[in-house]
């Protein structure tokens, strides 16, 4: 049987996530339907397929799947009419080395064509078309780790990544461990367990501190501890500093290069880089919630004109002097802004000082804060759909402001020019705060 290097066998609708335990069942069935159940299992450790809680879905997804993968002798042996184990009676099954195995005549026989690459389609190394996770977001891989070499995650990592491995099983051996075979925590692997306070360490391996034959991964730069895995608990990496769109390997920690066997585990990959969003605000349908703002005295500045933009007013500041402009806020949840793009038509008027008064300003939380875009008078140019790019990254913003003025004049009068704003496009990361 061919399967698809990726499961679609996903429904119409998210499901729902498991709620809490309510309790283990127990049931035996024929063992030829082991590798459709797997298959099927496997299907439940992808995110997209859940509604909600998909961190925790997946997870214990992956421990169902495992209890199918380690399951053990049955208490009792059942009618297994049906089963293609010449004629004796077979029951329950179990994964050793990545071979699917089952109970027959009293022993273990293999089930030939099925091994934890099938369960796995695509072989143990995933490539292209590999998940990659969106920022802020999850995805999980299998991993086959042989001996003599290594596992690559087929998406690259940076810094305060999360990687987080499961379930190790198996083991392995090299030419000089004399037939010894090694758990993935580096203990000794005999009758089916691997032997308390066996572990060794050595100096020439990649981590001398950690014991040799143990399972570590390596980003280029740091090597991480991945032992814990093969003791039931989770190991978790967090990505070190330094790290730039790095490629992370599964490793054996060990100088020898060659040797036998495989360690299997799930790996689950959190992009923590936060995501980042666009904002337009389209002035000519709407004012947007933006507000005129005072200044040392003068009225608010700026007039919404539906169908046409945000216009300017004239006021008068300080009790004399002529401004006619617009002067914008809007206030928002702490939020990075990176950018701010703003569309305008413009017809310049007369400035006192036209090389000391601005045209046009953009800032952050004020004028005098980050000033994302700054332009006096005498470098505004006339002329329809103008725009001006501002790409300062901003931390903790709170407002943004907008000044576009036409004509400032110190002194009673002399109002001249004309402007409005038709849009603002807004950058920044995590959540979208309009």
């Amino acid at each position: 049987m061919n399967l698809p290097s990726r499961l679609f066998l996903t429904p119409d609708f998210p499901l729902p996530p498991p709620g809490p335990d309510t309790g283990r069942v127990c049931f035996t069935f024929d063992s030829k339907w082991i590798p459709y159940v797997l298959t099927m299992l496997k299907t439940l450790t992808v995110e997209p397929l859940w509604e909600s809680d998909q961190a925790n879905a997946t997870g214990e997804a992956s421990q169902l799947l495992q209890e199918f993968l380690g399951a053990g002798l049955c208490a009792v042996s059942p009618d297994m009419t049906g089963t293609e184990m010449d004629d004796c009676m077979s029951c329950c099954i179990r994964m050793r080395d990545g071979i699917l195995q089952v109970f027959s005549c009293g022993e273990w026989v293999a089930v030939d064509g099925w091994s934890t690459q099938n369960v796995n389609p695509g072989g143990s190394q995933s490539a292209q078309n590999s998940p990659q996770p969106k920022p802020g977001s999850c995805e999980a891989f299998f991993a086959t780790v042989p001996s003599k070499g290594k596992w690559l995650l087929p998406v690259p990592v940076n810094t305060g990544d999360q990687v987080t491995i499961t379930d190790a099983f198996g083991a392995w051996t090299c030419d000089l461990d004399l037939g010894i075979w090694y758990c993935a925590d580096g203990l000794i692997f005999f009758a089916g367990g691997c032997i308390n306070g066996s572990s060794v360490i050595n100096p020439l391996s990649p981590m001398p501190t950690v014991a040799q034959r143990a399972l570590i991964a390596y980003d280029g730069t740091h090597y991480y501890d991945c032992s814990a895995a093969a003791n039931g608990l989770p190991a978790v990496i967090n990505i070190g500093s330094g790290v730039v769109n790095a490629n992370l390997v599964l490793l054996q920690n060990t100088p020898f290069l060659t040797g036998e066997g495989e360690i299997t585990c799930q790996v689950r990959m959190c992009n923590n880089q936060a995501a980042s969003w666009t904002h337009t605000f389209d002035f000519i349908h709407s004012d947007e919630g933006w507000v005129p703002q005072p200044a040392s005295g003068a009225a608010p500045a700026g007039t919404y004109i539906p169908g046409v933009g945000w216009s300017t007013s004239d006021v008068v500041q300080a009790g004399t002097d002529a401004f006619r402009r617009m002067y914008l806020q809007k206030s928002f949840a702490s939020r990075q802004i990176n950018s701010i793009q703003v569309f305008y038509d413009y017809t310049g008027g007369s400035f006192t000082t036209p090389s000391a008064q601005y045209g046009l300003g953009v800032g952050i939380n004020t004028l005098s804060d980050t000033l994302e875009i700054a332009v006096f008078a005498t470098a505004m140019i006339n002329g329809s759909g103008q725009n001006k790019l501002g790409a300062v990254p901003a931390a903790g913003a709170t407002t943004i402001q907008i000044y576009l003025a036409t004509s400032v004049q110190l002194v009673a009068g002399g109002y001249s020019g004309a402007a409005k704003l038709t849009k603002a496009i807004v950058t920044g990361v995590g959540t979208d705060p309009f």
